[in-house]
């Protein structure tokens, strides 16, 4: 090819830093109680020091340095994706994100027999797990007596008066909820008789 032909070069050296990873475990919970997040992000190239947590309630939070756990209350049960963006340094950034927990408590209730001292006292569980079976029961009779962990317990009690009787039940999720009911307890009757001394035949 003949003419005249105008061109340039340059040769550079640039760096290609590596992703970071972005990874997270978490305890799931029951609602009411704290949810711990455990950050296991890494960074190939570079110190971490950015992490945006989306709870994906409508809430999140911003660090600038490692923090373990992250820990995040929610309001309601279901499920939530959780969203953890990471990043480095060198401004690499990466986003992990995983479906989340959230459990509901079981629901407590217990109704019982009229209830006299010295006789016995039936009570019968009404309690719901909540989506999830029922896999422990504690009664406190309120009497200062052992408490019981059957499911539908009966109790003798020593003396009349009112007594505050609570249930507690867990879930297989391992969530906890309690129900309180005052019990009156009446005084049990006395039965008594008197007679004459009488002679056969004699009205």
């Amino acid at each position: 090819f003949d003419g005249d032909l105008c061109y340039d070069s340059v040769i550079r050296q640039i760096t290609i830093h590596g992703t970071p990873v972005a990874a997270f475990t978490v305890d799931e919970s029951c609602v009411g109680e704290v949810t711990a997040f455990h950050d296991n992000s890494v960074s190939p190239s570079a110190m971490l020091d950015h992490w945006h947590w989306d709870f994906g309630d409508g809430n999140s939070l911003n660090y600038t340095v490692f923090t373990d756990p992250v820990q995040h209350l929610y309001s309601l049960p279901g499920q939530y994706t959780v969203v953890l963006t990471v990043t480095d340094t060198n401004g690499c950034s990466r986003s992990f994100n995983r479906s989340v927990s959230v459990f509901p408590l079981p629901s407590a209730m217990f109704q019982s027999n009229p209830a006299c001292s010295g006789q016995i006292t039936y009570f019968t569980d009404y309690s719901n797990g909540s989506g999830s079976p029922l896999v422990a029961w504690h009664w406190d009779f309120g009497d200062f007596t052992t408490p019981s962990t059957l499911q539908n317990p009966s109790h003798v009690y020593g003396a009349p008066g009112l007594y505050l009787v609570t249930l507690c039940v867990t879930n297989s999720n391992g969530c906890v909820n309690c129900y309180t009911q005052d019990l009156s307890v009446f005084p049990s009757p006395v039965a008594d008789f008197s007679a004459d001394t009488v002679c056969e035949g004699s009205p």
